[in-house]
């Protein structure tokens, strides 16, 4: 139990002494001032009031210090006590008071002065503030004027009807409809168009806008982290989903935490070292309900601060009021939101308060809130942060916040977005695709692998033209795909449809060795492949200028690789080093119009092939048909399958 603490009344003494509706010896009595306290409590019916005896001392003084709910005496025969020491230790305990904690009790007594003074004598020592505001409006209001009973009424509407004088009889063509009362305000629409309103206030671009917003997820999957981020990003002008906030005022409820777990949460978020000045977010971890004294507390915090911007409730449920007797759950759910809704929209604020959902998923996401529509309903916008199949992400919609859906990540505390929904999970599902085609024996088709990634055949044609385009797979044959294939040039018919054998004596060309197999034509054709980037690579990187200009004894970077024989003429699809040549495009356009394709139509540009001189270096034909190795070339240069293993190194 708190230690009792004095504190005198605030209220009108001589208003007090002469409520009393009882009989009384005299009007400024003890008698009548303790049950007129009484009476007036019992009247606002915010507390429930009782007037006992507290402990005598040893001369028989009250002991208020040793007061307590357990040793206080009911009134004997709920009569005043006739002993004048029993009659000063007459006092008013008071409990079940609105917005605090049922085991709270408080005790209203006279000293000797006759001035009421009140003490805290059980329950939690944070409700004594609001315990004390509450007794002393109470008691120092004007009494409730109770309206009259049914019976009063029809009693009071039947001596009107019967006494009222009669009006005259209306004509029967007098068909005037009645005058419609005016509205008491209006503004027509071109008015309404030629008026200026301040922008919007966004607190955090893009999902928190001023008013009142909905914060909903599932426990514990980091609502209350997110919420603070929002809280510390606006308080030190910094960064929450990636967004940048104005900086301002914030005040964060954590009504579910203690001082303790809220300074362990903000040494995980902020950095140990350049910290941000956190001197503008206010915490409170203890809050009246909503209809006892929660939107004084967030006026006193707004009056306060020089930019309030931002309050965090966190949660609903521990300031929402309790239902009324015979309220329906609809308008509950309403009253329970809208004196936030109405503050925030009267001060320019934006306000979230966090909430629970539902288990069950549902097609809308606002939906999912738990509680009826009238929460979604009282507030202008709502989030929903939710975990699915595809991974975190969050939603959100309101009355001026656009349509938002983004994929999020929490690591230490930090909520990151990784992009909107649909970008990501098209990312995931590539990683899917791949990961079928990697596990398959086998090129496999669109339905084969949508099958193994659990996608819509749909899907996978759509994504599988984007990965050929990428890179990321390769196509084998119609309908067929696999990943960009690792084998050297040797075995690149692994992946090939099967070949047919023109020696018709041959079975499985166990005795020919497949000397005789009908190569198929994508085996002659190399572009493309991951193995002539490589051979392309390597050739680059030992001759990385154009081999016809430095004939010429000019310098040229090369920026082509050409086959000396031509894969038309019977040249190797991935010859050595030395049956390639490095080229720059003029020169390879050159050797292409003039020697593998002399008849063919289009442009045709001056051969580079000449000297200094103007005279031709192979006036026979093209300047290097034919040429040896040169000294740039490795010493592995007519190996071949040295030169394979090169070029996978560069694959």
């Amino acid at each position: 139990m708190p230690t009792p603490t004095l504190t005198q009344l605030e209220t009108n003494l001589e208003d007090l002494r002469a409520m009393s509706p009882r009989e009384t010896p005299a009007s400024d009595s003890r008698e009548a001032m303790i049950f007129g306290i009484y009476d007036r409590l019992a009247d606002h019916e915010n507390c429930v009031a009782n007037v006992v005896l507290v402990p005598a001392d040893e001369i028989g003084a009250p002991d208020w210090d040793r007061a307590d709910p357990t040793n206080l005496e009911s009134l004997p025969a709920d009569e005043w006590p006739q002993d004048e020491q029993a009659a000063m230790r007459a006092a008013v305990i008071v409990d079940q008071i609105d917005g605090c904690s049922g085991d709270t009790s408080m005790l209203v007594f006279l000293r000797e002065n006759d001035e009421p003074s009140l003490i805290q004598i059980a329950g939690p020592e944070a409700d004594r503030d609001i315990a004390h505001a509450i007794i002393a409006r109470d008691i120092g209001a004007a009494p409730v004027v109770r309206p009259p009973s049914k019976f009063a009424e029809s009693l009071a509407k039947l001596g009107q009807e019967l006494f009222a004088p009669k009006a005259p009889p209306v004509a029967a063509n007098d068909n005037k409809p009645a005058k419609a009362e005016k509205p008491s305000a209006f503004v027509d629409a071109e008015t309404l168009l030629g008026m200026e309103f301040s922008p919007i206030k966004y607190v955090i671009p893009g999902y928190v806008a001023e008013g009142l917003t909905l914060l909903g997820g599932r426990p514990k999957l980091g609502k209350s982290w997110l919420a603070l981020d929002f809280g510390i990003a606006v308080a030190s002008g910094g960064l929450s989903l990636g967004v940048e906030c104005e900086q301002g005022d914030a005040f964060y409820l954590a009504l579910e935490d203690n001082q303790r777990r809220l300074q362990d949460r903000l040494r995980v978020v902020l950095p140990k070292f350049h910290r941000p000045d956190m001197s503008r977010l206010s915490l409170l971890t203890e809050a009246p309900k909503i209809n006892a004294g929660l939107i004084d507390t967030l006026e006193a915090w707004r009056t306060r601060v020089s930019n309030p911007r931002l309050i965090i409730v966190d949660t609903l449920a521990m300031v929402r009021a309790e239902k009324k007797r015979n309220q329906d759950s609809y308008s509950a759910d309403y009253e329970a939101l809208s004196p936030l809704q109405r503050y925030a929209s009267a001060h320019r604020l934006a306000i979230i308060v966090v909430t629970h959902v539902r288990k069950a998923e549902a097609e809308d996401p606002l939906e999912m809130i738990s509680g009826t529509n009238g929460l979604t309903g009282a507030a202008d916008s709502i989030m929903i942060l939710n975990r699915t199949a595809d991974g975190l992400k969050l939603y959100g919609r309101g009355r001026d916040v656009e349509e938002v859906e983004k994929a999020l990540k929490f690591d230490g505390g930090k909520w990151s977005v990784l992009g909107n929904v649909d970008d990501v999970k098209r990312s995931d599902q590539r990683q899917k695709i791949l990961t079928a085609l990697s596990e398959a024996e086998k090129p496999i088709g669109p339905s084969e692998i949508a099958t193994a990634a659990g996608m819509t055949a749909a899907n996978v044609r759509y994504l599988l033209g984007k990965m050929v385009k990428a890179g990321e797979c390769e196509k084998s044959e119609f309908g067929l795909y696999v990943l960009p294939s690792p084998l050297t040039p040797l075995t690149v018919q692994r992946y090939l449809p099967p070949s047919q054998c023109n020696n018709t004596e041959c079975e499985g060309c166990e005795d020919c060795e497949g000397a005789h197999l009908k190569v198929h034509p994508m085996a002659e054709w190399p572009y493309g492949t991951p193995q002539w980037r490589g051979l392309r690579a390597a050739k680059l990187s030992i001759q990385p200028l154009c081999e016809a200009c430095l004939c010429r004894e000019v310098v040229e970077p090369a920026t082509v690789v050409d086959h000396i024989i031509a894969i038309a003429k019977g040249g190797d699809p991935f010859p050595p080093l030395s049956g390639l040549m490095s080229m720059c495009e003029p020169c390879h356009n050159t050797k292409t119009n003039a020697v593998d394709h002399p008849n063919a139509s289009g442009f045709r540009r001056a051969m580079k092939g000449y000297d200094v001189d103007g005279n031709p270096i192979d006036p026979e034909g093209w300047a290097f048909a034919g040429r040896e190795s040169t000294g740039a070339e490795p010493a592995m240069g007519n190996d071949k399958d040295l030169v394979l293993q090169e070029a996978d190194r560069w694959v």
